[in-house]
């Protein structure tokens, strides 16, 4: 028995030494047999230039519960001086050298707080600012093999991260810095608005190519609007021509709606995992439109913004990762028209009592017609009418001042017209209305003003709410000459006096010539 002990012994020591030799042997081997890894991008675009530089290197142990995968690299990599920059604490990764290695080998360690985006990120930042020494491997046409495993940057327009290892030696990269389009419009061609007035703002966007690498791929759009503008809350959003979202429908909506956002009412977000939809709108366009109205607010207003965003993923790795388009704006304007009205003598004096109508001219079947403006008391919103008696009339208070709010520039140049109905007592009425011009002027960086005449004069604008401001001269009346009065007697009795006293002269000096 004792001796059946000890065989067992020996063969069971004999099986720990091969076991642990097999296991060694699959260590080592690790970076023997490590160059046949492949990266395909799939999206490839060939007007830019991939290329693929390998970080660290990997080693891995193959075990019965799981695979175990070590990462390192060489004090003398090109990367080195980029990878211990970046390694603290702050970003989850330490540098652990490993003793008696020539040159000296660092075990690369990470924690939860480690970012494969921020890292990627960086790592591009850093080859564009610095030399590294490493010419990489070209994708041609988007794909490159006989790679050695390990862990790889591949430089698109801000760059990707992925492991080469035993188990995935074929990695299949979606190049997530490809920009999606992105862009944002409002139904007015000249951005100058009535208060009152409808607006359809549309937003065209487009899908990814595809979402290979993703479990979810989130796509989000946010918008929010300024004050002067009232959100109807009326969302409708397509994919190509097939109506996915529609606010307020009863069924078969897609994605996630929230309004409003962080308590604004003029704020809307949409949101969807593109994995949950048909893959057959993958690289369809996106329009999301909805309508806000002109509001009062606008009239104090410098411009009314209404600014959307998209996020989107932009790493399979990391689904809290999202790029973010720049805010895309759209401005509007509404114009205010302000009357001064002053003494033509002295133009310190401003007077009450002027009443005031606006018209436009608008042609209608080859004639003229006269628009005439009318405001809601309560909302403000501009209407017209070509009823001259139903126009909104303004008398001026002790300030001489009155303004006709919430204007369009009514095409090209906004061409309006100030009538006098009443002149202040004392003063003529003007036989003529006063033409108003206003014209939009674009700068070269986008920058919008206006400019404005009023009846062939300057006149200034306002930029803080883009009022034109209008001086308006009455002259005083003239004392016309009165009939029936006492006024002309005295003028006709004394002339007669006077012929009379002329007589008796003549009369006296030839009764004197006679008796000499």
């Amino acid at each position: 028995m004792k001796k059946l002990n000890k065989v067992l012994a020996v063969v069971i020591a004999v099986m720990m030494v091969l076991s642990l030799s097999v296991i060694a042997f699959a260590a080592n081997n690790s970076t023997q047999d490590a160059n046949n890894g492949s990266i395909t991008v799939d999206n490839y675009d060939s007007t830019k230039n991939y290329v693929a530089y390998k970080i660290f290197d990997v080693t891995y142990a193959d075990g019965a519960a799981a695979d175990g995968y070590a990462y390192t690299i060489a004090g003398n990599s090109p990367w080195y001086a980029a990878v211990s920059a970046y390694a603290t604490a702050a970003h989850g990764m330490t540098l652990s050298p490993v003793a008696n290695t020539n040159p000296t080998t660092y075990v690369v360690t990470t924690t939860s707080s480690f970012s494969a985006p921020d890292f990627a990120e960086y790592l591009k930042d850093y080859k564009d600012n610095n030399t590294v020494n490493d010419n990489g491997t070209t994708l041609s046409n988007g794909a490159a093999s006989g790679l050695a495993l390990g862990y790889w940057f591949v430089t698109t327009t801000s760059g990707a991260l992925c492991n080469l290892t035993t188990t995935h030696p074929s990695q299949t990269i979606y190049d997530k810095n490809a920009p999606l389009d992105f862009k944002k419009d409002v139904d007015d061609a000249d951005g100058v608005v009535e208060v009152g007035q409808v607006l359809t703002y549309t937003i065209e966007s487009e899908l990814p190519p595809s979402l290979t690498g993703y479990d979810h791929y989130y796509y989000r759009v946010s918008d929010t609007m300024s004050n002067g503008l009232t959100f109807n809350n009326d969302v409708v959003v397509k994919f190509g021509n097939t109506t996915i979202f529609t606010r307020g429908a009863a069924s078969g909506n897609q994605g996630t709606y929230v309004n409003p956002v962080n308590n604004d009412a003029n704020s809307f977000t949409w949101e969807i995992d593109l994995t949950t939809v048909n893959t057959a709108y993958l690289d369809q366009s996106v329009t999301i439109t909805y309508t806000a109205t002109v509001n009062a607010n606008a009239i104090v207003n410098s411009a009314d913004t209404n600014s959307a965003i998209l996020e989107y993923s932009n790493d399979p790795n990391d689904s809290t990762s999202f790029h973010t388009t720049p805010p895309e704006e759209v401005k509007v304007y509404t114009l205010n028209v302000d009357i001064s009205k002053k003494d033509s003598a002295d133009q310190t004096i401003a007077l009450a009592g002027a009443s005031f109508i606006l018209y436009e001219e608008r042609t209608e079947n080859n004639a003229t017609v006269k628009y005439y403006y009318q405001q809601d008391s309560n909302t403000k919103a501009v209407s017209w009418t070509t009823n001259k008696a139903n126009a909104k009339v303004f008398t001026t208070p002790a300030s001489g001042q009155v303004s006709f709010e919430g204007l369009d520039l009514n095409g090209a140049t906004g061409n309006y017209f100030i009538e006098e109905t009443a002149a202040p007592l004392g003063y003529n009425l003007p036989t003529a209305a006063f033409p108003v011009v206003i014209t939009k002027n674009v700068a070269q960086n986008g920058d919008v003003t206006f400019t404005a005449t009023v009846s062939a004069q300057n006149a200034t604008v306002d930029g803080t709410d883009q009022s034109v401001q209008a001086t308006i001269l009455n002259e005083k009346g003239q004392l016309l000459p009165e009939t029936g009065g006492i006024g002309t007697t005295v003028f006709y009795v004394l002339g007669i006096a006077m012929i009379f006293a002329a007589a008796v002269l003549v009369i006296n000096k030839r009764r004197m010539a006679v008796e000499a």
